[in-house]
Parts: structure tokens; sequence; C-alpha cells
């Protein structure tokens, strides 16, 4: 995986192993470049996740209250989370990590704020990754997209295409650019 930072990538997954896995991956990578990760995703993953760690890789690895920071944001410019992101990222690197990094589940944050708020933050991600030089994963269920479900439909994936400045593509972080060319990458 490439390593320079400020990255807002998308990666599309199909059932709950493929997530994991993925995941899994760019997790275990990040900590073996000594990032901190904090994490917003449902319960079951997150305990599945930790499951499957060290005692010290468990250490290096934190839950987010993502929809309560968004919602506080949300009239203010997304100042509000531009702060608190920026503060996780200090208190950890004064302490000794190299990096921060954000994962973030796009169903989690529909189904606890609201579609309108997810589009203000999904935007607010791609110019701050850039300003701030920091990286967020954004995992998004294609296979509710695929069964017509009313959480990740075509409005939030077309979103997903727009947003992002990079895709996670078989445990690669690659440049979206990379998808728009003749080498037909899903």
């Amino acid at each position: 995986m490439i390593n320079k930072t400020g990255k807002h990538i998308s990666f599309y997954y199909y059932g709950q192993d493929h997530m994991m896995l993925n995941v899994y991956k760019y997790v275990k990578t990040s900590l073996e470049n000594n990032s901190y990760i904090y994490l917003y995703i449902d319960n079951q993953s997150y305990e599945l996740l930790l499951n499957n760690l060290s005692e010290v890789e468990k250490s290096m690895i934190g839950k987010i209250d993502l929809d309560t920071v968004i919602a506080s944001s949300y009239n203010q410019d997304n100042q509000f989370i531009k702060k608190c992101l920026v503060k996780y990222y200090k208190q950890k690197v004064n302490i000794g990590y190299s990096n921060v990094k954000y994962i973030f589940d796009t169903k989690k944050i529909i189904e606890s704020t609201s579609k309108e708020l997810f589009k203000s933050f999904a935007s607010f991600c791609n110019k701050f990754c850039e300003e701030e030089s920091l990286d967020v994963l954004t995992i998004y269920d294609f296979g509710e997209y695929m069964m017509k479900g009313k959480t990740i439909d075509d409005e939030i994936i077309k979103i997903s295409y727009l947003e992002h400045s990079h895709r996670m593509f078989a445990n690669e972080v690659l440049p979206t650019n990379d998808f728009n060319n003749e080498k037909n990458l899903a």
C-alpha cells in the first residue's frame, strides 16, 4: 500500500467476510507502520477485528463516536469535525505514533445520522485529508447496493465516486484516476 498520507480512500465490500478481510489487512499494514487507528464500524465487526489482533495491536486501535461529531458540526461548516479529528491525531502523534488513520463505515454513518449529513461529511473528508495530510478509509456496503438497499443507493455510490481521491482495490490504495483508464478496474 502507498505510504504517502492525505488520502480519502473508498473501499467497496460485498458481505462482512469481504469487509473484515480487507479492513484487517489495511489495519495490520497501518499498525506495522506505527499508525494509530480510529474506527467507526459496527460493534460486531469491531470485536471480530480485535479478536484477531495481539494485545499490543489492540492498544493501537480505538473507537470514535462519529455520529455525535457529525451532527454537532453540520451547521458549523464542519469545523467541529475538523477540530476533533485533528485533536485525536495530535494526541496520538504526541505520544509516539507516526500517523493516525480513520476508518468509517458509510452505512453506520447514514443510519446513525442521515443521508444529508453523510453527503456533507464525505465532501468534508476529501478536502480535510488533503489539507491535514491524514488518511480516511470510508467503506461502502456494495452488497446492499446491488440488492437495492435503502441505505446504500445510487446517490451514495455516486458520491463515493466523486468524493474520494483514492480507492482500495486488491489490497492496494490507488488514485481514483487509475480507475478511469483502459485498465477497466472495478
